[in-house]
């Protein structure tokens, strides 16, 4: 219903949202790209002229932080610079990334939960030129797939940063988040909070 305001689209099967995406930079014609999934929206209605003097800079990719939703929970998550960026995806939400790179790089659809950290950790290790910037660009919803499934969305950022990246501090870190984790699925939330805020801070 909403074609008129749509320049291209289509609806076909594919192998996943990834191999989806991949399609969608196929047929890209702008300078730079923002995947929005569909129960997601930009933070406000003009972020994206906030952005433009950002994308004029040519950086490869200029992301923001993200509000974070779901229906028991809303919070801003603060990204982290480059730098950490193997602490932990970025939300592809929140970034805009030139086209070219997309092109070159694009998703792997082997990576099932978070091949947008792949592709990120691609463009930092071999390309840089990434800029984070203090602003709040996008909502996110969290009750998608990556999300739902925590541990084993951590255990392949694992796997996939130590493609990169090898160190005991990675190591600890990731190994640390598991653990953090499933105490919180076994520990009824109360006691969980309380134990994160009295003893863990």
């Amino acid at each position: 219903k909403y074609e008129e305001y749509i320049e291209y689209w289509v609806s076909e099967p594919d192998r996943g949202i990834y191999d989806a995406m991949n399609k969608g930079i196929d047929v890209s014609k702008g300078d730079y790209l923002n995947f929005m999934n569909s129960d997601d929206y930009f933070f406000e209605n003009n972020i994206t002229s906030e952005i433009i003097p950002f994308l004029k800079k040519g950086f490869n990719i200029i992301y923001g932080n993200m509000e974070v939703r779901s229906s028991n929970y809303r919070y801003i998550k603060n990204e982290l610079s480059p730098k950490y960026l193997w602490m932990g995806p970025v939300n592809h939400q929140s970034s805009f990334i030139k086209s070219s790179i997309m092109k070159k790089y694009k998703y792997n659809t082997n990576n099932k939960l978070v091949a947008d950290f792949e592709f990120f950790l691609n463009v930092n290790y071999n390309e840089g030129k990434m800029l984070k910037i203090n602003k709040t660009i996008a909502s996110f919803s969290a009750d998608g797939a990556s999300s739902q499934n925590n541990i084993r969305t951590i255990t392949d950022c694992y796997n996939t940063i130590s493609k990169f990246k090898k160190n005991p501090i990675i190591y600890v870190y990731y190994k640390f988040l598991i653990l953090k984790t499933s105490v919180r699925h076994i520990i009824p939330y109360p006691i969980y909070k309380f134990i994160k805020t009295k003893i863990l801070n």
